[in-house]
């Protein structure tokens, strides 16, 4: 019997150290990969954000070179303008006559008015 009872007392002794193993072996944590992996997602993140920014910065940039090349259009089609409302003008027979007969004192005769190119004189 004492046979017995050492043999009942070494399996039950067994049984702990086989349940004691199998609690010991249970491990958690990130693995390698798991690291590896997460790593190249920030990576990939930090990249793409890096490129959206650098876009953003560049379409503003290009955003405020068509702003101020629009306002210089504008401007340069007010001297356009203005330069035409000068030239018509300028350019009024009424005008061309006055400063003929005041300021280089020529006077206009009938005989010696030429019509050129089909056009007549009234």
């Amino acid at each position: 019997m004492e046979n017995l009872a050492q043999q009942i007392k070494r399996q039950q002794e067994d049984k702990q150290i086989v349940h004691k193993k199998v609690q010991y072996h249970v491990r958690g944590g990130i693995t390698k990969g798991e690291k590896l992996i997460m790593t190249a997602v920030i990576i990939g993140v930090l990249i793409a954000s890096f490129f959206i920014v650098s876009n953003f910065a560049t379409i503003h940039a290009q955003d405020q070179q068509i702003d101020q090349t629009a306002t210089q259009i504008q401007e340069q089609q007010q001297v356009n303008q203005n330069l035409e409302l000068q030239v018509a003008e300028l350019s009024s027979p009424e005008r061309i006559m006055d400063y003929a007969k005041n300021e280089l004192g020529m006077e206009m005769k009938d005989e010696n008015i030429q019509v050129v190119n089909g056009t007549e004189q009234n």
